[in-house]
């Protein structure tokens, strides 16, 4: 569904306008932060990026009781499925009924949750044990060489 039909189904639910424009102005912020990031190559347009945007915003039409959350990484190796999931943000942290719902997708499938929280340059990473550490997460700071080591590193742990 493209974002005019999406807006125009929105257009009909006067109460939604403040999350319409509150979207419309995150997508020109991101437009602008991704033609800065990337100047020499042609600007990748932000609902391509992130194709489930305008899923969201449909979702948000919806009755508040009907609450959705995404989960970023399912690390899968072959020969032995599932090895963890993780979350991951630039900056904040995961939301109270976000992490419910992944440390029961995580516990369902007997698979460790990790939230990564990164810099803008992807230098520094915040590594947060989620599954094993429930009333303290254990918390490391590492290099990006080190979370891609800690990526490949899962599963044979």
């Amino acid at each position: 569904m493209s974002l005019e039909k999406i807006h125009t189904r929105l257009s009909a639910r006067p109460e939604l306008t403040p999350i319409v424009d509150d979207f419309l102005d995150r997508y020109e912020q991101v437009e602008k932060i991704n033609a800065q990031r990337h100047p020499d190559t042609k600007p990748i347009g932000f609902l391509q990026q992130f194709a489930y945007r305008p899923f969201s915003v449909l979702h948000r039409t919806l009755s508040a009781e009907y609450m959705a959350t995404d989960l970023d990484f399912v690390e899968w190796r072959k020969g032995k499925g599932v090895v963890g999931f993780i979350e991951v943000k630039e900056e904040g942290s995961l939301g109270w009924w976000q992490e419910t719902v992944h440390r029961r997708v995580s516990g369902g499938l007997n698979a460790p949750l990790y939230f990564i929280r990164h810099n803008r340059e992807l230098t520094k990473f915040d590594v947060y044990d989620i599954i094993d550490n429930k009333d303290d997460p254990l918390y490391w700071r590492v290099s990006q060489r080190k979370i891609l080591d800690f990526i490949e590193g899962l599963g044979s742990r």
